[in-house]
């Protein structure tokens, strides 16, 4: 062959050499209108990106591999349809549905035996192989899915309002095995009507079904999963059915039908073999949990069921009919089989009466949890959670007294109680108590850590104990405990640490009943100097109580608390002095007080043209007596803090007290912070000469002021808003 007639020939071959054409990105509305035209315009494996709506079209799917998918918003599908009519029909193989809300506008159909299908493939034999469906929201239909395909997969979907199957997985008897995978969802809240016995979460059918349904949740609906002459046959593989959880909790009273069923195996026969049931919480079934009768076809081959939780399920036994109860008595009979359990039948290492302590916190999966007590935790044979829920409970959460239902995280890591807070938290977790006012007793039940931000209160009943300790490693500091019987009561525990907490006027402080080993409560205040051996909260048991906090406040920048008493004087760094005194005999009056860096903080500006030394005092008055109580504090200035704050000499100062109310800086003596105008000192006169509010200075000096019973600020204090007073000019 010549050169020439070579290159004809390879040219004219590749020429004819079929072309690939890479898979496009189709959008609804932006380029097609409905679903349809865009799923006539693509070409297979193309996707189809739908946003807006919604669509009250039917969607026939006949192009392979092609996905329809949600923008994100769940973009809402939902025609009238009518008996045995389809929302979405995938009618060729590799189809995906992603992320899209579908129902019918029409509503569940009447009668029991009228069926309208969110997604169909139009076929009660073959269907077509590799379906995807993922994240999808289907409700207010009849059934949710029917599929006869091979390789399903069924995910993270969630489904309810649903009158029979969520998701039906079927194919013809005697078919290749066909593997699904139906992992991950959340069918709830079914539609209950006179004579529908098929209201099934799951429903495997008429097919040697090898594969996996795991991880989802089930509740509200006759019967969680059913295997209707399904399963595997011999030498085709297993079914595993793990880490669902099944909580078929209604009124008995009020729902048509009362045999609720956790999984029912109906006429399995030979189908039914080599089944995994393992890692799947049930519960609240009023009938079995599990449940077997094989009819002509009686069960054969191996069937393991192992680290399973049962709880609270109840049946009526008979005895003429169901002769093999694995467990339970006659009236809290948990699981029951019609035939005889076969030779290869295990049950194993499974729970029949633990709560399980499962819950849900939001309307999404994603919201599941496991409270940290439950049985379920770490208990399954892999070493996870047993059932559906792997989150685990927070290890940090947060009380404020503040906190609401409008809370970002609200009764899920923040609380407004200090006991919620336990009981949600891990095992080992922390408890963050901000400051405020508890009244509560609390019982600590695990190894957590209790810790107190900015000295928060438990106020109590002189009956009763502030906090109670039941488990070993807990850990508590931070916290003014008062008015209790006892403050804190330790049973039998052991490795308790108690720090940094103002214990008083209760009758007792600390009662250790652990003859073990000691309580560390090293160092706490026990309500005076004296401490525990002296005229503070006595103590009794195995208790390390010394040393303890004596006189207390330092005013070095950290918070601290400085107790009643007469003549007790604190000071910061050589620039703040406080002295407390009460003539209150049966309880002190504390101060929570810090001296802080920065004259305006918070966006608290003064009036146009002043100035303020960059220092403040903060004052939290807790006023817990009837008796006098009165705070003399000197808020130190010198030369250089003037010159630093821009304040020039001769100018006119003034201390200054933060008024919540009205959001500004207002003389102290207005809110009678002093009985007198006289608070401000200077510092090149005599230590007596008091010049009034304001004056003219050009020395280093003090501000002082006054707090007493009488102050606007000191009785019914909310110690979220403390007192903050500073020195400013007025130019």
């Amino acid at each position: 062959m010549s050169k020439r007639a070579y290159l004809l020939s390879l040219t004219l071959f590749l020429l004819f050499l079929p072309i690939a054409i890479s898979a496009a990105t189709l959008y609804v509305p932006a380029d097609h209108a409905t679903i349809q035209a865009a799923v006539t315009a693509a070409n297979p494996n193309d996707t189809i990106i739908i946003s807006g709506g919604p669509y009250p079209e039917r969607v026939t799917v006949n192009k392979a591999g092609l996905t329809l998918q949600g923008d994100g918003t769940y973009p809402t599908v939902n025609p009238v349809c009518t008996n045995g009519q389809e929302v979405i029909r995938p009618a060729a193989a590799g189809i995906t549905i992603r992320g899209l809300r579908i129902t019918n506008a029409g509503g569940v159909l009447p009668l029991a035996n009228n069926e309208a299908r969110g997604i169909w493939d139009g076929s009660f034999t073959t269907g077509y192989d590799n379906l995807t469906i993922d994240d999808c929201i289907i409700h207010d239909i009849d059934c949710g899915i029917r599929a006869y395909g091979r390789n399903l997969t069924i995910t993270n979907c969630e489904l309810y309002r649903i009158k029979l199957a969520g998701i039906h997985a079927s194919g013809n008897d005697g078919s290749p095995a066909a593997p699904f995978t139906i992992t991950n969802n959340w069918c709830h809240d079914w539609i209950w009507y006179t004579g529908v016995k098929e209201a099934y979460g799951i429903s495997i059918r008429y097919d040697n079904r090898v594969g996996e349904i795991s991880y989802n949740y089930c509740s509200g609906m006759r019967m969680g999963i059913s295997y209707y002459y399904g399963g595997p046959r011999p030498g085709l593989g297993q079914v595993i059915i793990s880490h669902n959880t099944i909580d078929l909790d209604y009124d008995p009273g009020t729902e048509t039908y009362k045999t609720t069923m956790g999984i029912s195996f109906w006429g399995t026969g030979d189908n039914c073999n080599n089944i995994i049931i393992r890692d799947n919480i049930f519960a609240n079934c009023r009938w079995y949990a599990l449940y077997q009768e094989g009819g002509a076809n009686p069960i054969q081959g191996s069937f393991q069921i192992y680290n399973n939780l049962f709880f609270n399920n109840n049946w009526v036994y008979y005895t003429s009919a169901y002769h093999y109860q694995w467990f339970g008595d006659e009236t809290y009979a948990q699981a029951g089989w019609y035939d005889p359990p076969v030779s290869a039948f295990t049950f194993t290492n499974n729970m029949t009466t633990k709560d399980p302590l499962f819950r849900l916190t939001g309307v999404r999966r994603d919201q599941w949890r496991v409270k940290p007590n439950s049985p379920a935790l770490f208990a399954a044979s892999d070493g996870t959670n047993i059932g559906a829920c792997q989150e685990l409970p927070p290890f940090t959460v947060y009380v404020d007294d503040d906190y609401s239902p409008a809370t970002p995280g609200w009764q899920v890591d923040h609380f407004n109680t200090i006991q919620d807070a336990i009981e949600e938290v891990f095992t080992t977790g922390t408890v963050v108590v901000h400051a405020g006012r508890y009244g509560e007793s609390v019982i600590v039940d695990r190894g957590i850590h209790l810790e107190g931000n900015g000295i928060p209160f438990i106020d109590g009943e002189p009956t009763s104990a502030g906090l109670t300790v039941l488990a070993d490693n807990a850990s508590i500091s931070g916290f003014a405990i008062n008015n209790f019987q006892s403050g804190i009561d330790i049973a039998t525990s052991s490795g308790i640490t108690i720090s940094d907490c103002y214990i008083f006027n209760n009758l007792t402080g600390l009662r250790n009943q652990c003859t073990a080993e000691f309580t560390n409560a090293t160092p706490n205040w026990w309500g005076d100097n004296s401490g525990p051996a002296g005229t503070g909260n006595p103590v009794s048991g195995y208790v390390l109580y010394d040393p303890w906090i004596g006189q207390t406040g330092r005013l070095d920048g950290a918070q601290d608390f400085i107790p009643g008493g007469t003549g007790i004087v604190s000071t910061g760094t050589g620039r703040t002095e406080l002295q407390v005194t009460s003539s209150s005999a049966a309880k002190s009056s504390l101060i929570l007080a810090t001296e802080a860096e920065g004259a305006f903080p918070q966006g608290k500006v003064g009036f146009a043209g002043e100035k303020a030394v960059n220092r403040r005092l903060v004052l939290t008055p807790y006023y817990l007596s009837s008796g006098q109580f009165q705070a003399t504090l000197k808020l130190y200035y010198t030369p250089q803090d003037l010159a630093d704050a821009g304040i020039p000499d001769g100018s006119w100062l003034s201390i200054r007290v933060w008024d919540s109310g009205t959001s500004k800086w207002v003389y102290a003596v207005e809110k009678n912070v002093n009985p007198a105008t006289e608070n401000i000192h200077r510092g090149d006169n005599p230590p007596d000469a008091i010049l009034g509010h304001y004056g003219t200075y050009t020395a280093g000096g003090y501000a002082w002021a006054n707090i007493d019973h009488f102050s606007e600020f000191a009785v019914g204090q909310d110690p979220t808003v403390p007192v903050e007073l500073s020195i400013f000019s007025l130019e």
